[in-house]
């Protein structure tokens, strides 16, 4: 558990006032099942996930935290990068 200040202005940063807790799971049945069920408490109050410690975060819950994420959409775009660099992760996300 950390306390975090104030946000900064870079777009898909994960520090935002308050505290974070870091939880790790065995792999096992029934995890996606308990991790959309924290993404949602996540949700209702505010928060976001650490997205380099994302496996199995949902599109809605990664939007919903970061909501510069159409920036970082349009920048990859712009620049190319969307045809060239992808991952796993990205194509969850809907980035």
């Amino acid at each position: 558990m950390k306390a975090f200040g104030p946000a900064n202005d870079k777009v898909l940063s994960f520090p935002m006032e308050g505290m974070t807790l870091t939880l790790d799971f065995k792999r096992e049945p029934g995890l996606e099942e308990l991790t959309r069920d924290l993404d949602a408490i996540v949700m209702k109050h505010g928060g976001r996930i650490y997205l380099t410690k994302d496996s199995m975060m949902s599109e809605e819950c990664f939007k919903a935290g970061y909501s510069n994420w159409r920036t970082f959409a349009d920048f990859r775009k712009e620049s190319g990068a969307d045809r060239v660099f992808a991952s796993e992760q990205s194509r969850r996300l809907g980035l």
